[in-house]
């Protein structure tokens, strides 16, 4: 299994051996575009993001979208008050892999 990074680097290198700097831009753009070549890469990352969301990979837009919010409420370190600075930060990474995990949801599921 490749990682989308690998395959941005082997489109943009390949892309340079055919056609020089131009065909690496392009090979480097197309591979970016390219979905994940096995089911299986796309479907770990789609339930790794829908545990941290909590929420199933058959939800709906708007199940989905109702637990980010109510997470983004329960972690977000400015709804806190007072607290120490290792706290803010831990609670500043869980809002992120939040953010990341549904946008990376919304990605997936083409839905907005």
């Amino acid at each position: 299994m490749v990682s989308s990074g690998w395959k941005k680097a082997i489109g943009a290198g390949l892309g340079y051996y055919v056609a020089g700097p131009v065909g690496a831009l392009l090979g480097f753009i197309i591979s970016k575009q390219m979905k994940p070549s096995e089911k299986g890469e796309g479907d770990a990352l789609l339930m790794q993001c829908c545990r941290t969301l909590e929420v199933e990979p058959t939800s709906s837009p708007e199940e989905v979208k109702k637990s980010y919010r109510r997470l983004v409420k329960q972690y977000h370190p400015d709804l806190h008050g007072q607290m120490d600075e290792i706290e803010a930060e831990a609670m500043k990474g869980k809002v992120s892999s939040l953010n990341q995990a549904y946008s990376t949801i919304k990605r997936i599921r083409q839905f907005k």
